[in-house]
């Protein structure tokens, strides 16, 4: 997950996602879906501080994310016709939960015109969010699934928050 507006040359993290959903009929799905996942970022440099060794002014230059997002959601399914596909697409309305952690600067002597050194610092925000959910799976047997999905998530303002794709696996109970 990167939060495009926020967070400038980000990485690719981890991400694991949770859902349970309940098949209204043969054309809709309602569900719930819980969604952690972690990145960092490269954090502007710190300079002028005063005698800051460059390996730790290295590593401080890293950024770290952790987002939770917890989702309700309604999906559409459609069958295609290729090797017994099922194709799902889904919105809904969810919240998230996004820390920050990133070292920044502090102490500035003016007499010397630089800083004294440096602290971890962390920024919690939290708000709601408008989900996009797709996937692409594959029935096995009445019970197991296997399939590729994925998901977006939106502001309230419409800003890009993250994303999050991969391998999914599922139970039908």
């Amino acid at each position: 997950m990167d939060n495009i507006q926020d967070f400038p040359q980000s990485r690719i993290g981890t991400n694991i996602n949770f859902g349970m959903h309940y098949h209204l009929s043969e054309k809709w799905i309602l569900g719930t879906n819980y969604n952690l996942g972690h990145f960092s970022y490269l954090n502007p440099p710190l300079q002028n501080v005063f005698n800051l060794p460059s390996a730790i002014a290295l590593n401080a230059q890293n950024g770290r994310v952790q987002q939770e997002n917890f989702s309700v959601l309604a999906m559409r399914k459609v069958m295609l016709p290729i090797f017994n596909l099922r194709l799902e697409l889904g919105t809904g309305l969810g919240m998230y939960f996004q820390k920050n952690e990133y070292y920044r600067r502090m102490g500035y002597d003016s007499q010397i015109e630089q800083y004294r050194g440096i602290e971890l610092t962390e920024d919690r925000n939290r708000g709601l969010h408008f989900p996009v959910t797709y996937s692409l799976k594959k029935s096995f047997n009445e019970r197991a699934v296997i399939g590729i999905s994925g998901g977006q998530f939106f502001t309230s303002n419409l800003d890009h928050l993250g994303g999050h794709y991969g391998i999914s696996f599922g139970f039908i109970f």
